[in-house]
């Protein structure tokens, strides 16, 4: 099995709990722990889902790319999906466990924690 991952890019939407979301801030949101943090989450919280998608739906997912809106507090308000050949309800079942996903630091822009996207390429040859 091999994953890869990538740092952030931008891009840009409304989000209900946000008057203004950042593409770009000056710093922008990170994961407590980094790119392994992110990677031992996509090990333990995604890659069960991903599997039982490929298995019970007879798919087969190669990639996602997943932008995430980081709140002010650093809490996961919203996903969107990128380019991912998947059913409605394994996107509905990665949406409900990213949502409750725990751990980020929220970008700042100035000395002022403001809302901004975190982009994430997830690649992968086998879920299994």
């Amino acid at each position: 099995m091999v994953f890869t991952t990538g740092s952030p890019i931008f891009g840009q939407s409304v989000n209900r709990q946000c008057d203004t979301i950042f593409a770009v801030a000056e710093i922008m949101p990170q994961y407590q722990t980094g790119l392994k943090g992110l990677m031992d989450y996509l090990m333990t919280d995604l890659a069960p889902i991903l599997s039982n998608c490929c298995e019970r739906d007879s798919i087969l997912i190669t990639s996602i790319y997943l932008t995430l809106t980081i709140d002010n507090y650093g809490e996961v308000t919203d996903v969107d999906f990128k380019r991912i050949q998947a059913t409605e309800k394994c996107k509905k079942e990665l949406k409900e466990n990213l949502m409750n996903m725990t751990g980020w630091i929220p970008g700042k822009q100035g000395d002022i924690s403001v809302c901004c996207k975190y982009f994430w390429p997830v690649r992968c040859i086998k879920w299994e």
